[in-house]
């Protein structure tokens, strides 16, 4: 599993050094929804940890698109 995520982290920051401007904005709306689809699921669980850091996460994300 840790030689798979290593290989994944390693894909994804290739991906990300690589990318032009319009990918890298497309990646992080493409994030943003994921996260706010957690988010959503976390609220409806009523998990509020989860929910902090969901949102927390989610925030940074939209600050990063502004």
């Amino acid at each position: 599993m840790c030689t798979f995520m290593s290989a994944l982290d390693s894909y994804a920051r290739t991906d990300v050094i690589t990318s032009s401007h319009i990918q890298l904005r497309t990646m992080l709306l493409q994030r943003a929804l994921s996260e706010s689809r957690h988010l959503v699921a976390n609220i409806e669980r009523s998990d509020g940890e989860a929910v902090l850091l969901t949102g927390n996460r989610l925030r940074s994300l939209l600050l990063e698109l502004m």
